[in-house]
């Protein structure tokens, strides 16, 4: 089986580049044929074992950065929304290069397109006669929400694809009410992480020392300018505490990521690690908090468990959908209820030191939970293991095959 991925971001730094990775991989153990389009930039490179066709940004070709589904991304983006006719024009001609090519070269049975948006349109429009699965990450459907003009004009062939993989039951439901699919061609298959790097053999963690973190983008709407805020009460009460925030960003940001935090001790920004290097750290930490406002899946929380780190989570259906009531009646989650929202992921700013004290609250329980030393309990630990990507491309590499039986089978 010939598998073309196609992705318009980078094939890391975010959840939907992870799982475009992570499916790649999971597909060549099935002895699968692959190759790839994505988008690159400095100082990014991939080295990956099959055919590529990297579209590279802030080049000749296209000399802007890499467009996001999100509008703030952890590395250097153009939000779709700003982008002139001129530079549509010309992201599409480039991405309509290396499709050509692919179908040229590489000659797909099936496609994998990542994002209900502009790519995935293209790929539907150039491949009419090779079934096309596309994968929603949630982020899409956002963009659609908020752009409504941009979905009427740049979506007009995602009704035509043979299957689409959701994130959860929300996103199932958003994907055919905003693209008129059958939900018969849907199925939600949640996203998984990598068992071989978040995992709990080497945890070493210090007595002396509790680690609070969050990894992934630094915008606001990942409310970590509310985790920040959390901090100085909590450094107050608890003294051995450190928090560090994960997360590239400009200076400008993290200043004022510092200053939500009173410049308290222990308080740490970093640059981003590769997904390696932050399983190994994760295994050095005891809370993990993801307090965003909005999240397709939450896919880092789930990593942060399958280190056995304690979760304090705002609440976010797809990631609590995924888990179970079960596991969220445990004390190994909190969950912090939301402000009310405007805009998908805009806070009303009369209840954001509201929410600021539900974090500090749940952290706090969190804190006490690990000072008491209560354990992570097995029967938690075999739940968050159904969603290593070993489970997860299991099951879509069967849905893929079933689409590619399917298309054939019309042909004849």
């Amino acid at each position: 089986m010939k598998v073309l991925h196609t992705l318009a971001q980078l094939p890391t730094r975010t959840g939907s580049g992870v799982y475009f990775t992570n499916l790649f991989n999971g597909l060549a153990k099935k002895g699968a044929q692959q190759a790839l389009v994505y988008a690159v930039q400095e100082p990014y490179s991939f080295d990956f074992q099959a055919k590529t066709y990297p579209v590279t940004f802030k080049s000749d070709e296209l000399p802007f950065p890499i467009a996001g589904m999100s509008d703030e991304m952890p590395y250097d983006n153009t939000v779709y929304a700003s982008m002139t006719d001129g530079m549509i024009e010309v992201w599409k001609r480039a991405f309509r290069a290396r499709l050509l090519r692919a179908k040229e070269e590489f000659q797909p049975d099936v496609i994998v397109a990542h994002h209900l948006w502009y790519l995935t349109d293209m790929v539907l429009e150039l491949f009419p006669d090779t079934p096309v699965v596309g994968v929603c990450h949630g982020t899409d459907l956002r963009q659609g929400e908020k752009h409504d003009d941009l979905l009427e004009k740049h979506t007009t062939h995602m009704s035509e694809l043979d299957y689409v993989f959701a994130l959860s039951q929300k996103d199932k439901a958003g994907v055919a009410r905003m693209f008129a699919i059958p939900e018969k061609k849907i199925a939600v298959t949640g996203g998984g992480y990598n068992q071989d790097v978040f995992n709990d053999q080497g945890i070493w963690r210090r007595e002396e020392t509790i680690k609070i973190i969050y990894a992934g983008k630094l915008s606001r709407a990942k409310g970590v300018y509310e985790m920040a805020k959390a901090y100085p009460n909590l450094k107050r009460k608890y003294p051995q505490i450190e928090m560090e925030l994960i997360g590239e960003e400009s200076l400008e940001k993290k200043e004022r990521i510092f200053e939500c935090a009173h410049y308290k001790e222990g308080f740490k920004i970093h640059n981003v690690i590769d997904q390696k290097a932050l399983g190994a750290h994760m295994k050095t930490c005891d809370i993990f908090v993801l307090p965003s406002y909005y999240e397709g899946l939450g896919l880092i929380a789930v990593e942060a468990l399958a280190c056995r780190m304690r979760l304090v989570t705002s609440e976010l259906d797809g990631l609590l959908e995924l888990l179970g009531e079960d596991f969220i009646k445990s004390d190994v989650i909190e969950v912090v209820p939301l402000p009310t929202l405007y805009d998908i992921d805009e806070p009303f700013k009369p209840e954001i030191d509201d929410y600021v004290m539900r974090l500090e609250e749940a952290i706090e329980r969190q804190i006490v939970a690990i000072l008491e030393g209560r354990p992570f309990p097995d029967a938690c630990y075999e739940t968050v293991e159904k969603y290593a990507w070993r489970e997860i491309v299991e099951r879509e590499y069967g849905l893929i095959c079933d689409v590619l039986r399917a298309s054939n089978k019309n042909k004849q």
